[in-house]
């Protein structure tokens, strides 16, 4: 059975928005999804512009493009909700409120005003640097967390994941009662299962405190049979991890959460679309994809949707594989890519599976995505997020 938890748990993800009828060359490539060339085409009065200093995390100029477009189309919803997602990353939940209010997202809107009204969310790292380490690398990595009561938990770690996740039993242990509902989230296989947040007072890992976190409330007990028998009641997500330059160390079995990196070789850029996907150019059997890094696919190296399968020739005729997503059961179809290639690394017969990959992600806020990548293709590296530089680094262990 393979867990295919958050392959790709998301909010709001809006679709491809048609292209005006003469679309700036900017607009043409992000919808290509070919981000690595789009800086090359960005224009200081493209309308486009504010969507590629989101997905580079230039989050400053990102909401200073979104308000001047405002000033000139007050109605604009999708820029409203760009909006909301700009400032809610940056931290400025009451802007974000207003933002996500426009934006006719009230659900958005209520978590963000609980968040501004516990004082905002607050995290240290003593000493700049934390280790964590893995109770399992597979078939899914799992920490310990330790929360709210003082006591340890057991996480799974998945870049997958917009927000950290809390099974609602432990939600309410903990006295961490629904603040708010975010309408549908698209899961594994396209499935769908409603969402609801709230807020929990601590989250610690090693040394690293982070004080009033938003959570996703979402069963994960069930998660069990797909992670050798071992229960968790979280998830580890990018709203904890894009604070740091954090690395994902599979061949040391740890987690390692930092102030600041050095820069190094190989070294390649990676981009933030919708509210949490991790982004990065790849080639699967020769074929150049914009892929998503999403970790959660558990003993799997990728899947992807019918358009890349039939441009790399393939044909799903594997075994068949039953899962259980955040959206419930989900079935597939094994089969093995020749090879692929991310930030400099290629690597032959990969296990991937047809059937995951949500029919909602190739589109994703407006760019094309291709393929994504995880577990079993990540395993022989030590995986650095730099959130500061935005750049991926695939190590090997030394």
């Amino acid at each position: 059975m393979a867990l295919t938890l958050t392959a790709a748990m998301m909010f709001g993800l809006a679709g491809a928005a048609p292209l005006a009828p003469n679309p700036s060359a900017l607009a043409v490539t992000l919808g290509e999804g070919r981000l690595g060339l789009a800086a090359a085409a960005a224009r200081a009065d493209d309308p486009a512009l504010c969507t590629l200093l989101r997905y580079q995390n230039r989050l400053a100029e990102a909401a200073a493009c979104l308000r001047r477009r405002l000033q000139v189309a007050p109605d604009d919803m999708a820029a409203w909700g760009a909006l909301g997602l700009v400032t809610y990353r940056q931290g400025d939940f009451t802007a974000a409120a207003d933002a996500y209010t426009h934006a006719a997202k009230p659900g958005r809107a209520a978590l963000a005003k609980s968040l501004a009204g516990a004082g905002g969310t607050r995290i240290t790292l003593p000493g700049g640097m934390v280790t964590v380490p893995f109770l399992h690398t597979d078939p899914l990595p799992i920490l310990r967390a330790r929360l709210s009561d003082r006591r340890e938990h057991l996480f799974v770690l998945d870049t997958g994941a917009a927000e950290t996740v809390l099974d609602p039993g432990l939600a309410q242990t903990l006295g961490v009662a629904p603040v708010s509902a975010g309408g549908q989230g698209v899961f594994a296989g396209g499935k769908t299962a409603g969402l609801r947040y709230g807020v929990l007072g601590r989250f610690s890992l090693g040394g690293m405190t982070a004080e009033n976190i938003p959570v996703l409330l979402l069963p994960t007990r069930g998660f069990a049979a797909a992670l050798d028998g071992v229960t968790v009641e979280g998830v580890i997500g990018v709203d904890v991890l894009r604070h740091f330059v954090s690395t994902i160390d599979y061949p040391r079995g740890r987690l390692v959460l930092a102030k600041a990196a050095p820069a190094g070789p190989g070294q390649v850029p990676f981009w933030i679309g919708a509210d949490h996907l991790l982004l990065a150019e790849a080639a699967i059997d020769g074929v150049r994809e914009l892929a998503v890094i999403d970790t959660g696919l558990a003993g799997q190296g990728c899947t992807l949707p019918a358009s890349t399968l039939t441009a790399i020739g393939q044909k799903a005729d594997g075994a068949p594989v039953a899962g259980v997503g955040g959206g419930g059961p989900t079935q597939a179809v094994a089969f093995t890519a020749r090879d692929i290639t991310l930030a400099g690394e290629t690597r032959a017969n990969i296990g991937c599976l047809y059937g995951p990959f949500p029919a909602q992600l190739e589109h994703a806020d407006g760019t094309h995505i291709g393929l994504l990548v995880s577990h079993a293709f990540l395993k022989p590296y030590a995986v650095t997020f730099d959130f500061n530089a935005m750049r991926l680094t695939l190590a090997h262990a030394k």
